[in-house]
């Protein structure tokens, strides 16, 4: 049986980066729907998803390669 956390990685939906990091939260952008209002980096911007780790805390918002968050969704998906 999987944790909640390692479940929602696996289907790719968001979620918390620890318990004690309770304000970072990770999520998948389909850069494929056109949607313009993300700045992803340039290397990043060729591939149909981004992830995007969002600190509440500290107001930023920083953009990775899928498999860096999501390494088994990327795996089942091929």
């Amino acid at each position: 049986m999987l944790s909640n956390r390692a479940a929602r990685r696996l289907l790719g939906m968001s979620y918390t980066l620890s318990n004690s990091k309770r304000r970072v939260t990770v999520s998948l952008l389909n850069l494929a729907s056109g949607d313009n209002t993300h700045q992803v980096p340039e290397p990043l911007s060729h591939s149909p998803f981004v992830a995007m780790k969002r600190d509440a805390v500290a107001g930023k918002v920083t953009y990775h390669a899928v498999k860096a968050f999501y390494p088994e969704y990327i795996n089942t998906r091929r």
